[in-house]
């Protein structure tokens, strides 16, 4: 082994928790290279969307995090096909918080690509185009809104220009028993409906829905 290979052996050994990341990266992205490559082409035209010169890699960076989840949500699914379980303890603790914050991510990026986006229509209203590309992220933002409010704020949504205030209100915490994803069950202030979805779900949504909607076959 040379010089170089020793230093990163070694290197490995120091700092675990560090190689750790850089191992389950370069896993994911190597199990997953189609989804990791719609993220970037994503994260390319978002910013377009925005016009932002830098490009900034907000989702090409949350592409990583996603990958990771994937692989994990596949591992927690075989787990459960043969003990009839999930992991759970720091694995599961992990998981579960990793998938909160991927979502808060995945929301911000939207809505900024929204704020930052013009079309004929009020800032949280749509203008009934097909082609509006401004109202396709849109639909996926209010989507993840409704479990980001419970989530991040422990509250329902609030509903404007009705005098109603939101309420406190915390998401229940599921494991998806068909896909190994973290999810939630919220209810719907609006139309009073409860709902659930997994982490992998949205991230599905939302490679699928603007896949689609930039002329792309979804991953």
């Amino acid at each position: 082994m040379g010089a170089v290979g020793l230093m990163a052996e070694r290197l490995h050994s120091d700092f675990p928790i560090l190689f750790s990341f850089q191992d389950q990266s370069v896993l994911a992205r190597e199990a997953l290279p189609d989804i990791y490559r719609k993220w970037c082409e994503i994260d390319l035209i978002l910013a377009n969307l925005r016009n932002d010169p830098k490009q900034h890699s907000n989702f090409h960076l949350d592409a990583n995090v996603d990958l990771v989840l994937r692989l994990a949500e596949q591992e927690q699914f075989q787990i459960f096909e043969k003990h009839d379980e999930f992991l759970m303890g720091g694995a599961g603790f992990m998981q579960i918080a990793m998938s909160k914050f991927w979502l808060f991510s995945a929301y911000e990026l939207l809505r900024a690509t929204c704020d930052h986006s013009r079309c004929r229509s009020p800032k949280d209203g749509y203008c009934h185009e097909q082609d509006c590309l401004r109202c396709s992220i849109l639909r996926l933002k209010q989507e993840l809104n409704g479990y980001r409010v419970h989530l991040g704020k422990l509250e329902t949504e609030s509903r404007p220009h009705t005098g109603v205030m939101a309420e406190k209100s915390h998401a229940s915490l599921v494991f998806g028993i068909k896909n190994g994803s973290v999810g939630w069950t919220t209810r719907d202030l609006k139309s009073g409906s409860i709902k659930t979805t997994t982490r992998l779900d949205l991230s599905n949504l939302i490679i699928d829905s603007l896949a689609s909607t930039f002329g792309n076959t979804p991953t």
